[in-house]
């Protein structure tokens, strides 16, 4: 994990970036350390927050908004920002839902819902 971390320069990883660049199965992380968490906290990682406020998600956004110079897409949040799309999804319902209320809250923040439109044969979120 400390390696996947220092390979992305992110305190706080997600299991899509272990997945993609860790050596083991989350799987079976989870069956060593019991959960998530619990694993990035005995490696020294920066834990997952919940009950997370909106104005500071809505700021988070914002920040890789500027830095992308565009709405972020949800692999990009996954990838560059602060909290995982997972996190606007469980705290807006979807990731669209959480654009939109950027959208209304963050004056400069504009956004093509076509843009963000889940792939075909894919479950929208």
């Amino acid at each position: 994990m400390r390696r996947v971390s220092e390979e992305l320069d992110k305190d706080n990883i997600s299991m899509n970036n272990y997945r993609e660049h860790g050596n083991h199965a989350i799987d079976t992380v989870i069956d060593r350390f019991g959960k998530w968490n619990q694993a990035k906290a005995i490696a020294g990682l920066t834990v997952n927050e919940y009950d997370i406020p909106r104005n500071r998600l809505v700021s988070a956004l914002r920040e890789l908004y500027t830095e992308l110079g565009r709405a972020p897409r949800e692999e990009e949040m996954d990838t560059h920002g602060m909290y995982s799309s997972t996190t606007y999804q469980r705290e807006f319902g979807s990731w669209l839902a959480a654009l939109r209320y950027a959208r209304e809250n963050i004056p400069e923040f504009e956004f093509n819902p076509s843009e963000h439109r889940p792939a075909a044969g894919t479950v929208p979120t």
